[in-house]
């Protein structure tokens, strides 16, 4: 639990100390995105999937960048390398996690800046939700 709850220090405490933290499957995805979370999340907005247009996306990236409100954005596995390097772009030193392939072997947490996360995710295919604080 994190969502209301202070389970995030202790994931924040064993990311710092490079404890891997994983989480059960239940009964949707995002409810397992919010359980990998090292910041207190009191309220959140989901998003959704982004537009399919190159041009539409970074818009609707750029107007929700303003946004004060985490926000949960998803996409298709095809489209997760992308997805992440436009966000990066729009907005490169806001912090999110990233729960991809949750439960399977090529399961990927990631937690940094943007851009980090836009280094760490090239060419890669999979299914994947992020957290932007």
């Amino acid at each position: 639990p994190v969502f209301c709850d202070p389970g995030s220090l202790l994931i924040k405490y064993c990311r710092e100390t490079s404890i891997e933290v994983t989480t059960l499957p239940g009964a949707s995805s995002l409810m397992a995105l919010l359980s990998l979370s090292s910041q207190k999340l009191d309220k959140f907005y989901f998003y959704g999937f982004l537009p399919r247009e190159k041009e539409e996306r970074m818009r609707e990236i750029q107007r929700i960048s303003k946004m004060k409100e985490s926000i949960i954005v998803m996409d298709t596995p095809y489209r997760f390398t992308a997805t992440i390097e436009h966000l990066a772009t729009i907005m490169p030193g806001r912090k999110a996690l990233i729960a991809a392939d949750v439960t399977l072997p090529t399961e990927m947490i990631l937690e940094g800046n943007l851009k980090f996360l836009a280094s760490q995710t090239k060419d890669q295919k999979k299914e994947f939700l992020v957290l932007i604080y």
